[in-house]
């Protein structure tokens, strides 16, 4: 879901769901998950360019995960990330 107010303002909030999946070695069941991300934003003038700026965090509440078990490795989601960023439109 994605909020874009006219003052230059977004929000966004994202849940991913997985569900409950079997492997292809020895019959292995990963268990389901949800993953939540949010980001908010500004964009405005500055020096006759356009400049955004950003906020993220992704997987909030810090849920792990497994993406894959081939029965050697077992694949860990995405740790929770927090970040910036600016970005300047020439």
């Amino acid at each position: 879901m994605t909020y874009i107010a006219d003052n230059g303002f977004s929000a966004s909030a994202k849940a991913r769901y997985v569900s409950e999946r079997q492997t292809e070695f020895l019959s292995k069941v990963l268990d389901s998950y949800t993953v939540v991300d949010l980001s908010i934003g500004y964009e405005t003038e500055w020096d006759g360019k356009t400049l955004e700026l950003d906020a993220y965090v992704n997987n909030l509440f810090g849920k792990r995960y497994a993406t894959f078990d081939n029965g050697a490795i077992t694949g860990a989601g995405e740790p929770r990330a927090i970040g910036v960023s600016a970005t300047m439109k020439f």
